[in-house]
């Protein structure tokens, strides 16, 4: 590798879940780029496959198993496939979700209960199979996908909102927690929108128009302009949402994170970078 920052990845095991499309997809691509050796989890096989074979042929470190984040036996089997294909894993990216909208008359529970078991139990899976490994290393870094939507509540996402609120909150008890006493790195982004083609899976018919309007040019929400293509360039400075903890023992930093690819902020500071919107994988 060419320089520092390229050589805190090198050889280190990353599981991402929701890595078959979007942001998911090309963090991997990122990460494999600069050495680490990615665990691709996402229940679409072909995506995955794809995905596996073009970090390969790009001379990267690769391979994939499917993955339900909405199952624990099915999270807690990934990780121990991650452990048996490259060894104990030093990152998690947390990234898997589902972004649904409709309005609160329409009562689309249905919709409601995809989401919450995604976005909230998925992620809680995915920790609880990650952390005991970490705890007992005294190491590691989990990054948590949240989104613009845990900060601003736009139309018809109430639900889905109220997922990104529950990240933004679990990932600063994290902090508080395991960072502070077992010297693991915790950390959050907060995307704005981008087109991954997740309106697409909006089957309310008034959710579906609103999703499809927040993902024009002209974004009626009051979320940041969308941008259709993800970046793979790691980031050159902190994300303003994202948060770690220095070393229990040292007092010095943690292990410099996972790197995720980010665009420059759209919106005022109160609002994080605008790189990112979320889909399922």
């Amino acid at each position: 590798m060419s320089d520092s920052h390229d050589n805190h990845l090198q050889g280190r095991v990353s599981v991402i879940t929701g890595a078959s499309s979007g942001i998911g997809a090309a963090t991997a691509r990122a990460l494999a780029a600069r050495g680490a050796r990615v665990v691709l989890a996402a229940r679409n096989a072909d995506k995955l496959n794809t995905l596996v074979t073009e970090i390969r042929e790009a001379s990267g470190t690769a391979t994939a198993r499917i993955t339900d984040v909405t199952r624990l036996d099915d999270v807690e089997g990934l990780m121990e496939f991650a452990a048996s294909e490259y060894g104990p894993v030093d990152h998690l990216v947390n990234n898997a979700g589902l972004m649904l909208f409709s309005k609160w008359s329409d009562r689309a529970v249905d919709d409601w209960d995809k989401m919450i078991d995604t976005n909230l139990r998925g992620y809680l899976h995915a920790i609880s199979a990650v952390l005991p490994g970490m705890i007992a290393r005294q190491s590691g870094h989990i990054l948590n996908l949240s989104s613009v939507a845990g900060i601003r509540v736009g139309d018809a996402s109430g639900v889905y909102s109220g997922t990104k609120f529950f990240i933004r909150g679990i990932t600063d008890s994290l902090r508080q927690e395991v960072g502070v006493t077992h010297g693991i790195q915790v950390s959050m982004i907060s995307p704005g929108v981008i087109d991954t083609g997740w309106a697409d899976k909006v089957s309310n018919a008034e959710g579906k128009q609103i999703a499809q309007d927040t993902r024009a040019p002209s974004t009626p929400t009051g979320w940041p302009t969308p941008s259709s293509t993800p970046s793979t360039s790691p980031p050159t400075s902190p994300s303003t949402t994202s948060s770690s903890t220095p070393h229990a023992r040292t007092g010095k930093p943690a292990p410099s994170p996972a790197q995720t690819p980010t665009r420059p902020a759209t919106s005022s500071t109160e609002r994080p970078p605008a790189h990112w919107k979320r889909s399922t994988s």
